[in-house]
């Protein structure tokens, strides 16, 4: 959910009056994914530390803490084990360089445009679509019962990402009855209107929702076929015991 114009600014006001710091968690929405280096941007607000990882690293595990500079830290006061490694290091570099060559941040800003069209046309097809929102390639589409009560539609959501993965499209949810939509900044208008075609119907229809109890996954269960002749179960259940065949013996 996006914050409304002025929200952070407001925030930072209160937390400045108390003395408290504005930490901006930039993890999933940073280097790139809105269309800025960082979401907090379009905000107007510059926070007391912000944190970012992921995409940072271009596909290595790194993460990092950005400190306002008059904050003085006492030395220790915050470290870490694998902290620095060479490896990681160069890889966001390299990362960083090829998103101002290659002006993804542009891209992001784009493609998101269109991605939020897309979607919205659909929407306006489709009342179960209740919201799109985001910015950038951080979009978000959310499922609903009834635009009116705004009851999620948690199932439903569910079908929409099982169909689109049988088309080939890895969807993935969010919220209680959400869908986000986080292409690689490298996205282009064509891979897009294929995706939202693919999280559709043939018909251009989001799949429709289990009614009553989701049906069982797997191959039905086998009917227990009756034991044969001669044999008997051990109540009724269990490995099957066969009988001793009594012989009549004359004289006895």
């Amino acid at each position: 959910v996006i914050p409304p114009k002025g929200w952070f600014a407001e925030i930072k006001r209160i937390l400045d009056e108390h003395g408290i710091l504005l930490i901006a968690d930039e993890v999933q929405s940073g280097v790139g994914r809105t269309g800025a280096w960082f979401a907090i941007e379009h905000h107007g607000v510059v926070p007391d530390i912000l944190t970012t990882a992921k995409a940072i690293g271009g596909g290595l595990p790194m993460g990092a803490v950005i400190i306002r500079a008059d904050l003085d830290l006492a030395a220790g006061a915050h470290s870490n084990t694998f902290g620095g490694n060479l490896i990681a290091s160069a890889a966001s570099l390299a990362t960083l360089g090829v998103i101002e060559r290659e002006h993804l941040l542009e891209n992001a800003r784009t493609q998101g445009a269109h991605l939020r069209q897309r979607l919205t046309e659909l929407a306006g097809r489709h009342p179960e679509i209740g919201d799109v929102r985001g910015i950038g390639l951080m979009v978000a589409t959310e499922f609903v019962r009834d635009r009116t009560t705004k009851e999620p539609a948690a199932r439903f959501r569910d079908r929409v990402i099982e169909e689109a993965y049988r088309r080939g499209l890895i969807l993935l949810g969010c919220g209680r009855s959400s869908i986000r939509y986080i292409p690689p900044l490298i996205v282009r208008r064509e891979e897009i209107d294929e995706g939202v075609r693919s999280s559709t119907r043939r018909s251009g229809r989001p799949a429709p929702p289990h009614e009553g109890r989701p049906p069982r996954r797997g191959r039905p269960p086998r009917a227990r076929r009756p034991p044969p002749p001669g044999r008997r179960t051990r109540g009724g259940r269990g490995r099957p015991r066969r009988l001793r065949r009594l012989r009549h013996r004359p004289g006895e």
